[in-house]
């Protein structure tokens, strides 16, 4: 689901720094903002060709693009964002009401926020109608084309009429009573029943007028124009409007061929109107009986859920009624591929079903396979594009595990979903496998409670060391010291694959305290050795509401004899922020003791600098997300600068996080950084034996 609190906007203003406080007012007002800064009318063009936007704010004194330009290049766009005016103190005299005529929504003074945040609120409102209307009108338009089109292919004869003349008829009405198109509209519907039953007609029609009903069923005479001897059908009566205007829709069902008729309808029932394929209703019934027959035991069957990668990029090439010409010529793909006993479905949208009773799982792949490769090499051209589409396929097996169809089309999305997922391995197909992913989040929080447990106990985590580097003339070693959990492979697990688990059963108590137990015993041995080695130690998102960490800490370092300033402990931001009191207290606590303390993640939050008025903390490490793409991204080279210099201000030393090339160095070398940290140094190991002279070498 989208988030409601995200604002894609366009920022039109020359100064950097202007757009940077716009941004983070809009981030404290709540909104995760994704912006883009203009000074062009090129730029402004890029933006539009490139990117949805829901909002443009126009900052007036720029001078950089007039209000008429920009409305000029949104009309070029054929877009309809509404344009928010900004005033400064110098621009106060503005008339609201010429910038209003220009094209601006609405003029707001740039530290009125508040007057913002209404208006932005009224703005996104007002657009999100505008699009859902489009939206909607778009479909009426599509759906009416659809009524006509099913109107003039249907079988029955359908007529509409208004005060008991014909408005519109189809053809198969024309042909069952002999008449000419041009004549309809001159003929009244009395004309249409023999003489003996208009009385009947008349009758029925004053009833339903007397009890305001429009719609019923009447079986009557009918009568050819062009032949004597009456008809027997039956005349089905229901409300509906053409261009707006109330009529009756009457339906002509000939009752002498009726077992046929039942048969055709019982056919439409259980098929899809556009590919003739059978429908989602009629899957689900034929489930149920699989399952209930696959419970007994002696019973296999797999359902195939097929899924077209590529259908919402051929719907925006050709249309929606391109789209459902490429759904009818893959359906008639599938048919010619499906095994001759095999059931085909549409189950919506780009989604097709097979049921077949091929039971062996290896076979069922190789089924899958083929229908896969069929689907890819079929190519066709719809409004003279040529198109095609891969597919991915989530097998799923009927067997005495299946109690239920939703329990069989559950299995079939999580392994269609699988397929998906694991499309950029080149494996497009997926069999759902019942013993791997059928617990509950309690269940799999069990299991891991377990598994930490046993590690917790057995000693079955590993800490890793990553050096964290001076860039001038200081060789001191630092490490930030990781943890990972050891699974009954010896295999390494990254610490996102159990922290989770582990803050949810209250187990990250145990990993904190482990882990700085381990790393003040690494230490003190680095110590022995003559080493000035410094430990910046994580802590997980619960670790401030262990009352009894700081005790665990100071114990350590006094049982086993090591400088407190050699430690470092590391608490995210967003966790001091909503922990703040807590935060507060435990970093004092820990300066008391000469220990350190760093804020990591840092650079989130609209104003991050006012962390430090209530959290006394001597590191800063600059958010991941900032650094990635440092080198080409000036927007976030903007905001790291800025973090520098203040940091500088107030004496807060900082680390760079995530550097992985030369060319992130080289930018931090001139932003002067105090620290840097990535894999372009040294990824994470067990080894403290990395040469911290080099870089001044």
């Amino acid at each position: 689901m989208t988030n409601p609190n995200s604002l894609r906007l366009i920022i039109i203003d020359s100064d950097f720094h202007n757009a940077e406080t716009c941004n983070s007012a809009l981030r404290a007002m709540g909104y995760a903002i994704k912006p883009t800064r203009v000074a062009t009318q090129d730029d402004l063009d890029d933006a539009l060709k490139n990117d949805p936007y829901e909002l443009i704010l126009y900052c007036i004194g720029a001078e950089i693009l007039s209000l008429q330009e920009t409305q000029q290049c949104l009309n070029n766009n054929q877009k309809n964002i509404p344009v928010i005016a900004l005033s400064n103190k110098q621009s106060e005299k503005i008339n609201p009401a010429e910038i209003m005529q220009q094209g601006a929504t609405d003029l707001i003074q740039s530290e009125n926020f508040q007057h913002l945040k209404q208006v932005i609120k009224r703005e996104r409102l007002h657009f999100q109608t505008q699009q859902r209307l489009e939206k909607i009108t778009t479909r009426y338009d599509h759906s009416e084309k659809r009524s006509q089109a099913l109107m003039n292919s249907s079988r029955d004869a359908i007529a509409y009429i208004h005060d008991g003349m014909h408005i519109q008829v189809n053809a198969t009405y024309l042909e069952l009573f002999g008449l000419e198109e041009e004549d309809i509209t001159s003929t009244p519907i009395m004309d249409m029943v023999t003489t003996d039953h208009q009385k009947k007609l008349k009758e029925f029609l004053r009833h339903q007028h007397k009890n305001k009903k429009v719609s019923g069923k009447l079986a009557i005479q009918l009568l050819h124009s062009g032949q004597k001897i009456p008809f027997s059908g039956e005349m089905e009566f229901s409300p509906a409007s053409i261009d707006g205007e109330q009529c009756t829709q009457i339906i002509i069902r000939d009752r002498s061929d009726a077992k046929e008729l039942e048969r055709k309808l019982l056919h439409q029932s259980r098929t899809d109107s556009l590919t003739s394929l059978y429908n989602r209703q009629h899957l689900t019934t034929l489930l149920e009986q699989e399952a209930k027959k696959a419970s007994k035991g002696t019973h296999k069957a797999t359902l195939l859920q097929i899924r077209l990668d590529d259908l919402n990029t051929i719907k925006k090439t050709c249309g929606i009624i391109g789209a459902d010409q490429f759904l009818v010529a893959i359906s008639k793909v599938l048919r010619e591929v499906a095994n001759p006993k095999d059931l085909l479905f549409r189950f919506a949208g780009p989604t097709f079903m097979l049921l077949s009773h091929e039971s062996d799982t290896e076979k069922a792949k190789h089924y899958a396979q083929q229908i896969i490769s069929r689907v890819e090499k079929y190519i066709c051209t719809l409004s003279g594009h040529t198109t095609s589409s891969s597919c991915c396929i989530g097998i799923c097996q009927i067997d005495d595990s299946t109690k239920t169809a939703t329990d069989i089309l559950s299995r079939s999305d999580r392994a269609l979903n699988a397929a998906i997922d694991n499309k950029d391995d080149d494996s497009s197909l997926s069999l759902y496998q019942p013993n791997t992913a059928e617990q509950s989040q309690k269940q799999v929080d069990h299991t891991w409670a377990q598994n930490i447990t046993k590690a917790l106990r057995n000693n079955g985590f590993r800490l890793l060391y990553q050096p964290i580097v001076a860039l001038e003339g200081d060789h001191t070693e630092r490490y930030e010291v990781d943890i990972r959990l050891l699974d009954e492979n010896n295999k390494e697990l990254a610490q996102t694959e159990f922290l989770n688990a582990a803050q949810r059963t209250g187990l990250s108590r145990g990993i904190n305290r482990w882990t700085i137990s381990k790393a003040i015993q690494q230490l003190h041995k680095k110590h022995k050795s003559g080493n000035n080695t410094v430990f910046f130690i994580k802590l997980t998102k619960n670790a401030l509401q262990d009352p009894d960490l700081f005790r665990h800490i100071h114990n350590q370092i006094k049982t086993i004899r090591i400088a407190p300033d050699s430690l470092v402990f590391e608490i995210e931001e967003e966790t001091a922020h909503s922990q703040l009191k807590q935060a507060r207290a435990f970093a004092k606590a820990l300066l008391q003791i000469n220990c350190r303390v760093a804020i990591s993640n840092f650079g989130r939050s609209a104003k991050p600098f006012q962390l430090f008025k209530h959290v006394p903390a001597q590191y800063l490490k600059i958010d991941d997300d900032l650094m990635e793409e440092l080198s080409s991204n000036s927007e976030s080279q903007a905001v790291v600068q800025a973090i520098m210099a203040e940091a500088k201000l107030k004496k807060i030393a900082t680390i760079a996080p995530g550097i992985e090339n030369a060319n992130s160095l080289s930018v931090l070398w001139s932003m002067s950084a105090d620290y840097i940290q990535g894999g372009f140094l040294r990824h994470a190991s067990e080894n403290l034996d990395y040469d911290f002279s080099a870089m001044s070498a």
